[in-house]
């Protein structure tokens, strides 16, 4: 008997959600299965902070996932260092996904949280209402 595999292309992955999660690294690593299905993954970006952050690249690591973190300049940007760094943070990731060929394959990761997972999530909205191919997917 033949079997016919299908090669999927990779995903890039970018995950927001709240400081203060404290999510066992099982519960992520489920979450972030779910949310690619059997695709490999190119990278998977996050913004650098405890809780959420930190935990997703604890995972992303373990599976042997490429990971990048993008942290806000706090110093630098003062208050508008976190949404500055979500900006880049998308801008990188979606950047990432054309030079690997997977412009389809995006996909945002909402972990809980507050503000901040609120403005990254509305600005993966609108990077999709402009045309790019992101998908959008709420842990919980």
């Amino acid at each position: 008997m033949d079997t016919c595999f299908v090669a999927r292309p990779p995903l890039v992955i970018v995950v927001t959600g709240g400081r203060e999660l404290a999510w066992s690294l099982g519960r992520i690593q489920a979450q972030l299965l779910a949310a690619v299905g059997n695709r490999p993954v190119a990278a998977l970006f996050h913004g650098g902070a405890r809780g959420a952050d930190s935990l997703a690249d604890q995972v992303a690591r373990r599976l042997g996932w490429s990971v990048r973190p993008m942290l806000a300049q706090w110093s630098k940007h003062g208050i508008s260092a976190g949404p500055i760094r979500n900006r880049e943070m998308l801008r990188s990731a979606v950047a990432t996904a054309q030079q690997a060929g997977v412009a389809g394959g995006m996909i945002l990761v909402a972990f809980p949280g507050g503000k901040g997972t609120q403005h990254c999530t509305g600005m993966a909205r609108t990077l999709r209402e402009c045309g790019h191919p992101i998908s959008i997917r709420s842990a919980s």
